[in-house]
């Protein structure tokens, strides 16, 4: 089976169905029932329709209050999907965007970059086990699916979390 697994957005970057991948069984998720995403803030009116087809009835966001603030996401009320901020963000660990650019700007800081990386996808497991078990509660309920989930960029926790179903299912 050869499913497009993206979903063309004008403006929206890297939404995409996490099904249909082939385990090593020759078994495959459902396609159509799970999707991934950066922000929904600059859905345009033609991209708010694509989001509609898609009929969906859960959205996660997994962005933090102050990430939700500075770019609300466009979606119209009339759409009727359950939103569910589930902020996912290592708060003991200081990698903040700001210490990355730092990293990437000084070689002289003592930064071990691949160490960083680690402890920020480990946070991601030990630090928020509540909140992914509440998403896979929520993602298991059928009355929520299909279901969207999305952060900033829709790369690290939202590229983390639909690692952890795929593994699931």
């Amino acid at each position: 089976m050869n499913y497009n697994r993206i979903v063309k957005f004008q403006r929206v970057s890297n939404f995409r169905d996490i099904g249909g991948f082939k385990t090593e069984e020759g078994r495959a998720m459902k396609t159509g029932v799970l999707f991934r995403s950066d922000e929904l803030s600059r859905l345009s009116f033609s991209d708010q329709k694509t989001l509609r087809r898609l009929n969906l009835k859960l959205i996660c966001d997994l962005r933090t209050p102050n990430e939700r603030v500075r770019t609300l996401d466009r979606i119209p009320k009339k759409f009727e999907m359950r939103l569910v901020n589930i902020p996912i963000y290592p708060h003991r660990k200081d990698l903040s965007r700001l210490k990355f650019v730092h990293f990437l700007n000084s070689k002289s800081d003592g930064y071990d970059f691949k160490n960083l990386i680690k402890e920020y996808y480990r946070s991601f497991a030990f630090e928020h086990t509540e909140k992914i078990n509440q998403i896979v509660t929520l993602l298991s309920d059928e009355n929520n699916l299909p279901a969207l989930i999305h952060c900033s960029v829709g790369k690290d926790r939202t590229g983390f979390i639909s690692s952890l179903i795929q593994l699931l299912a």
